[in-house]
């Protein structure tokens, strides 16, 4: 979200710590479920993170007791976009007559895409082949262009509750923990916002001295452990289906 801070508008993480009453970012590590440890080309930014941010400097930052807390799962998220009070057309037929404010990954999200979706034209038009796998790109440009994002560092993901709002029967939620932004990779604003301009030009020069490869292809090492957490009851899943079919068929 966009606010004033000391005279200026300012990116900072949206959330119900900072005045935004409908939702708060997300973001943290993957749990240990998952089997998914910190990616190489990720590695040194979240350790980066982890040395200067901890229960000492934040007093809601999760400990190594806190349930869920996997510091070396993947860190997510990697990018941000722009997320509340996002100008929203008319919607007359469900009582929506004028532009409203509103917020979501549904709007961030694809923003995003779009952006990502611009850059490849410009590639392209340049003779460039297009982003495709961009995790490792997105590092290095980091720490080689670092004007290609705005680095978000105000703000957190805490969620004090929503004192009812959008909530059944007026239930609170609230999450205790969260994380605060800081300068570089943080798990509250990831690398910051694309800068569209220096973005696509610190991609051509990504693959002027990286090459497309590495960009087009995804860690060969994450797929088979993302693979075997989704499957590993694959038998259990054919034997729902049997029986559906066979209530399908006794009920025909």
């Amino acid at each position: 979200m966009v606010r004033p801070i000391r005279g200026k508008l300012t990116e900072t993480v949206a959330s119900s710590e900072n005045g935004c009453w409908r939702f708060t970012s997300g973001g943290g590590f993957t749990g240990t479920w998952l089997n998914q440890s910190t990616p190489d080309w990720q590695k040194k930014h979240v350790e980066a993170y982890l040395r200067e941010n901890n229960a000492t400097t934040f007093d809601r930052f999760p400990t190594n007791n806190t349930p869920g807390y996997n510091p070396g799962g993947r860190g997510f998220p990697d990018l941000v976009a722009y997320g509340d009070l996002f100008p929203s057309t008319p919607i007359p037929a469900v009582g929506i007559d004028s532009l409203y404010g509103a917020a979501g990954t549904s709007y961030s999200a694809p923003l995003v895409g779009a952006l990502f979706g611009l850059a490849n034209e410009k590639l392209t038009e340049s003779g460039y082949r297009k982003i495709g796998y961009a995790n490792p790109m997105l590092y290095w440009m980091a720490e080689q262009c670092t004007e290609a994002f705005t680095d978000i560092v105000d703000g957190n993901n805490v969620y004090s509750g929503s004192n009812g709002i959008n909530t059944p029967e007026g239930t609170t939620y609230e999450c205790l923990y969260g994380f605060p932004a800081a300068p570089g990779w943080d798990p509250a604003s990831g690398l910051g916002s694309i800068n569209f301009e220096p973005f696509v030009a610190c991609a051509k020069r990504y693959q002027d001295e990286v090459g497309p490869g590495p960009s087009s292809t995804p860690n060969p090492n994450l797929i088979p452990q993302m693979s075997q957490s989704i499957s590993r009851k694959p038998s259990v899943l054919l034997i729902a289906g049997l029986l559906t079919t066979l209530i399908g068929l006794l009920l025909a």
